[in-house]
């Protein structure tokens, strides 16, 4: 259903035939947005993470924006609102952006947390030649034998 939408129909604006028709955040949303990316850029500022775990923060910078537009729209499509995004849709996003990050955060884990890394290497180097870890599941299907 967004693919059918028009510019004119949701209140972008057109500067010039040849630019793409754009919208803007009301001001409610641009102060969010403009709080949150403070708080961004201080995040990768700091170093406190790992790099690569920056790395993927750092794309937040446009996710934010892209996902306030696109729950502005569906608003816009379920309520007929036209005009700047949002004060919601950008609070809907930071939201989102921040239940995302906690998710990377969990899944760079297996890989930038030192302690970790360095147990996995360890059951590496400990474990005999040619052994290799079974799922408990195959282990009890073993011993049940046929049906």
């Amino acid at each position: 259903m967004l693919n059918t939408l028009a510019p004119g129909a949701v209140g972008a604006e057109d500067l010039t035939p040849e630019e793409r028709p754009f919208l803007r955040f009301e001001a409610e949303a641009q102060e969010l947005f403009d709080g949150w990316r403070a708080d961004l850029e201080h995040r990768l500022r700091a170093e406190e993470d790992h790099p690569v775990l920056l790395s993927h923060l750092a794309k937040y910078r446009s996710l934010l924006p892209s996902l306030a537009l696109l729950f502005h729209l569906i608003d816009g499509v379920d309520t007929g609102r036209r005009g700047p995004v949002s004060g919601a849709a950008a609070a809907q996003a930071a939201a989102w952006c921040e239940y995302l990050a906690a998710h990377a955060r969990r899944l760079y884990a297996a890989v930038t947390d030192a302690a970790r890394v360095a147990a996995a290497l360890l059951a590496t180097r400990l474990a005999p030649a040619g052994w290799r870890a079974r799922s408990p599941r195959a282990r009890c299907t073993a011993r049940s034998g046929p049906g």
